[in-house]
């Protein structure tokens, strides 16, 4: 099944924005072109591989930076830790674009930061926390 994320739109805005760049440069007969302006919305399919790749380095940055110790990650691995989080059910559905993916990592962040506040940070199994964060972003009448 393909999906489709990515899109395009011509809209009146951007219209009206031509308008005045055509009238400031003297362009001649630029209203009879611009009507033939319309919105359209042209879609690309989404590639699940740069925004799988784009997980696996936010997750291995985060690691790093936040020195989480191997005793919160699966086996004491990275990888080990990212293949586990691969197989989360509905992954792929979670992360949308690349927004999504900086957004939900910005947000992981901050809870990382908060629990290493506390001195719990080896308590708390990265993959858990992982999850939440999902539930947090997705659904935050559930978190609360």
């Amino acid at each position: 099944m393909q999906r489709y994320r990515l899109s395009f739109i011509l809209s009146s805005a951007q219209v009206k924005g031509l308008r005045i760049s055509s009238t400031s440069i003297s362009a001649e007969h630029s209203d009879f072109f611009l009507r033939k302006f319309f919105n359209f919305e042209l879609s690309f399919p989404a590639n699940d591989d740069v925004i799988l790749n784009s997980i696996k380095y936010q997750i291995k940055i985060l690691i790093d930076n936040h020195q989480i110790p191997p005793k919160a990650l699966s086996d004491g691995r990275i990888d080990k830790t990212i293949a586990e989080i691969f197989r989360i059910k509905y992954i792929n559905e979670v992360f949308q674009n690349e927004r999504d993916v900086k957004r939900f990592f910005n947000l992981l962040s901050y809870s990382v930061d908060l629990i290493s506040k506390d001195n719990i940070l080896e308590d708390v199994y990265f993959v858990d926390l992982f999850k939440l964060t999902i539930v947090q972003m997705l659904r935050p009448d559930i978190y609360r």
